[in-house]
């Protein structure tokens, strides 16, 4: 079976965590791929389409779990609505393929306060409830 069928055949069952003994696994933080498309390159968008093409390499590969704006770098590169729209989409396009852990994290204080309202809320928006894992998890 090729990545592309297992991929189609995975979507739409949702794999949510609804205790601490499935908060299990390898979740990896998922890495923010931004173009190169501003010249001061400091408000550089988000590549959806290569995010898409990490996410499925990722969940092929076998991973339990994802954590889009985790800690791989990029909260201090992208802005605060570039954080909850990704883990916006991150949500929409894993389509409960894998439980998905939106990242909390930030180079500014008031920012970090302020995210893990605004993911829960992402998360709403996006149709899909946090699980408790997610509700729990914070910035440091």
């Amino acid at each position: 079976m090729s990545d592309t069928q297992k991929i189609q055949e995975t979507r739409g069952k949702r794999k949510t965590i609804t205790s601490p003994r499935e908060f299990a696994g390898v979740f990896p933080a998922l890495f923010t791929p931004l173009k190169d498309d501003d010249k001061s390159r400091l408000r550089n968008t988000i590549d959806y389409a290569k995010a898409k093409l990490i996410i499925d390499d990722l969940i092929a590969a076998g991973v339990d779990g994802l954590v889009p704006v985790g800690t791989t770098g990029q909260s201090p590169t992208v802005s605060h609505n570039q954080h909850i729209d990704f883990i916006k989409f991150a949500v929409d396009y894993v389509d409960g393929r894998v439980p998905v852990i939106a990242g909390a994290e930030a180079s500014v204080g008031t920012q970090s306060a302020r995210r893990p309202s605004a993911r829960t809320s992402a998360a709403a928006d996006s149709r899909r409830a946090p699980s408790r894992a997610a509700s729990t998890t914070s910035a440091p």
